[in-house]
């Protein structure tokens, strides 16, 4: 009797073992049954967790990437809309110190030029009112002022100019008259 339990015991043993196996497969045998219900079980409640786990990690990150990109694209707006308004009050500050223009009438004819002597600050925006009220033609140059303006008989012309940055006294002449000059103290 012992040798027949020992054999059946060897059996059982066996057949334990093939239920088994290497986890291929699941076993056929009643009682490995129970065993893959919870080992499912087990494997559903892992993945729900684990889906539960990554779809609130992925929230999380689309948050916080949502977030930084809000915060960025807030920032660049900010500074979008700084910066016009800087460039916007800048243009209307130049604008301002452009509107001051110093307007300057002068007269040609051969007797020369009224007034004969101006004065300007360095960089000031000049704006000419010239009158030749002679039959002859005049001109104002100086190299040196930039300055280069020609009138025929009996014409009037708006002349703009810039003052030299460099302090001084600039002369400019008539090419057409010998002694006609106009003399430009820039301080």
């Amino acid at each position: 009797m012992k040798k027949i339990s020992l054999f059946v015991l060897i059996i059982s043993l066996v057949a334990m073992i093939t239920a088994c196996g290497s986890g291929d497969e699941p076993a056929a045998t009643s009682p490995a049954e129970p065993v893959a219900t919870e080992v499912e079980a087990t494997t559903e409640a892992e993945v729900e967790a684990t889906t539960e786990a990554e779809v609130e990690a992925t929230t999380e990150t689309e948050a916080e990437a949502t977030t930084e990109a809000e915060v960025e694209a807030t920032t660049e707006a900010e500074v979008e809309a700084t910066t016009e308004a800087e460039v916007e009050a800048t243009t209307e500050a130049e604008a301002e110190a452009s509107e001051e223009v110093q307007v300057i009438e002068v007269t040609m004819n051969t007797s020369g030029y009224e007034p004969a002597e101006i004065k300007v600050k360095a960089g000031t925006q000049v704006s000419f009112e010239l009158k030749n009220t002679d039959s002859e033609e005049h001109d104002l140059y100086n190299r040196k002022a930039k300055i280069d303006i020609g009138l025929q008989p009996k014409q009037e012309k708006t002349y703009d100019w810039v003052a030299p940055e460099k302090a001084g006294t600039y002369v400019a002449e008539c090419s057409f008259h010998e002694g006609l000059i106009l003399t430009v103290i820039v301080e």
